[in-house]
């Protein structure tokens, strides 16, 4: 679109184009060489910051924040020079919210109300500018959507970054902002062909996934293509590889709504055609393409990259947990429900909505053959059946989210503990003195608050565990009450 609008303009126009992105989408290179753009792979020789880079990473197949940084200098040195980002500035998701408008006069036009609106996230700016108008219903509580942000788990901001102050580039040339980001340094597989290689996020969209309004899910690049491919036989559009992230998304969602019987209306963004990505629907038809999630020790190589200031780190490896325990339809007015569970939604609600840190939340778990399990025997009431109603959290809290659940077959999980342990051996790596404290609320008190309270306890035996009891129903009222105090015998905090 830039080489474009210069050769109308008759202006000189200058890329950077990833060097993975130059290499895998030649057509898309060919196009913007045809209007008269020169394209350079980045990173380059061609700048300081691109040499830098290159021996600092030999080989390196470069990232968004590699290109920018590129740019930036060209920009600043060159009399006569602007520079132009297409994407995570504040500035680009408000020319791109007529992308929004446009969907929601059509939307209107027809007496549709979408229930959740999906879009890829790369650095924010298709996403932000689609969800805008309805972001703004939402915020002014007009109205209530469901907003999902899918990016790919080979770079994967949102689902595993910190909220930080980083640098918007590799080269450490512009600004801080303050966002969801891998690490100015993180440099995404080479083997990724799918789009959507930038560090961080855009901070507009960053807070509003900070505070709850939005939720965000990673996939591989594998099952994205599939979805890509099921959508262009069905529909008879070739999707570029970077919306159909968000196609992927769409259909899980649309077969949920098959197993449950619900209807749902879901808008998501085709934000481009696959016709100059033919390169990746190659590797894809004959099998080679891989896919890549980063473990804990790679992604950690890029958080040590991002600057430290003391009190405003990260939400994400912050200094205080939330656990929300088996807030479930079946326990508050399902199978199982009693009317203390169901006094405690607005108080968990506004906990989980002024909880300055992260927030886990667990699923009672069973299968079909649950009164075939001992705990089945012991308690024959079927109850939080995997895919069934009252499976799901409550739509309250559902609708604060971020974080997939953890599911638990039983009543503690190991999971959780090894969860906060981690968390918490990441925090003390950082230099951020560890966990500050773990918090519980949830149902049920006597049970599975208790139980899980306990693994924390093991787990982190350093870290303080709280239980905030107003936030918290048992059984009955009594055994609310006893397990309280037995809580309190094994150094658990009952606020």
């Amino acid at each position: 679109a830039l080489s474009m609008a210069c050769a109308y303009l008759d202006l000189d126009c200058k890329v950077f184009m990833v060097k993975c992105s130059y290499e895998q989408k030649p057509f898309r290179r060919e196009v913007m060489r045809t209007y008269g753009a020169s394209v350079t792979p980045s990173p380059s020789m061609e700048t300081e910051v691109g040499k830098k880079i290159l021996a600092e990473h030999p080989g390196t197949t470069g990232s968004l924040g590699c290109a920018i940084s590129e740019a930036v200098e060209v920009a600043v040195g060159s009399e006569g020079y602007r520079y132009v980002l297409g994407s995570v500035l504040n500035q680009v998701l408000l020319h791109q919210s007529i992308i929004g408008m446009e969907t929601k006069i059509a939307l209107d036009k027809y007496g549709i109300t979408p229930d959740i609106i999906i879009g890829c996230a790369g650095g924010g700016s298709n996403l932000g500018g689609l969800i805008s108008p309805f972001m703004g219903e939402k915020l002014r509580g007009e109205k209530d959507y469901r907003f999902i942000a899918v990016e790919p788990a080979s770079c994967p901001s949102l689902t595993r970054g910190v909220y930080a102050y980083d640098f918007c580039d590799t080269g450490m040339v512009c600004p801080l902002a303050k966002m969801y980001t891998l690490g100015s340094g993180f440099i995404p597989s080479a083997n990724h062909a799918g789009g959507l290689r930038y560090h961080g996020m855009s901070s507009v969209l960053s807070q509003l996934y900070a505070d709850g309004y939005m939720e965000a899910r990673s996939v591989e690049q594998t099952a994205v293509f599939e979805a890509a491919e099921q959508f262009a036989k069905v529909e008879g559009i070739l999707p570029a590889p970077e919306s159909s992230h968000a196609i992927k998304a769409a259909i899980d969602e649309a077969m949920k709504c098959k197993e449950t019987g619900e209807e749902k209306t879901i808008v998501f963004g085709l934000t481009g055609t696959g016709y100059f990505d033919m390169v990746a629907y190659e590797k894809f038809h004959n099998k080679e393409m891989k896919d890549y999630v980063p473990t804990d020790e790679e992604l950690k190589v890029g958080f040590d990259g991002i600057p430290r200031f003391r009190g405003i780190w990260s939400r994400r490896c912050g200094m205080k947990v939330l656990v929300v325990v088996d807030m479930q339809n079946d326990f508050i007015d399902g199978a199982l429900g009693t009317k203390e569970a169901e006094a405690i939604v607005p108080k968990v609600v506004e906990k989980i909505r002024d909880f300055d840190g992260m927030v886990l939340y667990t699923r009672d778990t069973h299968g079909e053959d649950y009164l075939d399990t001992q705990e089945g025997k012991k308690l024959p009431v079927v109850h939080c059946i995997r895919g069934t109603k009252g499976w799901e959290l409550h739509p309250k809290i559902e609708a604060l989210r971020k974080e997939e659940p953890i599911d638990k077959p039983s009543f503690a999980s190991q999971e959780l503990g090894n969860r906060l342990k981690t968390i918490d051996g990441e925090c003390r790596q950082r230099a951020m003195g560890g966990l500050e404290s773990v918090t519980f609320v949830g149902l049920c008190t006597d049970i599975c608050v208790i139980s899980n309270a306990m693994i924390a306890k093991a787990f982190i035996p350093e870290v303080p565990i709280l239980v905030d009891s107003a936030c918290c129903a048992g059984v009955t009222p009594q055994s609310h009450e006893n397990a309280l105090e037995a809580m309190k015998m094994c150094q658990i905090t009952c606020e």
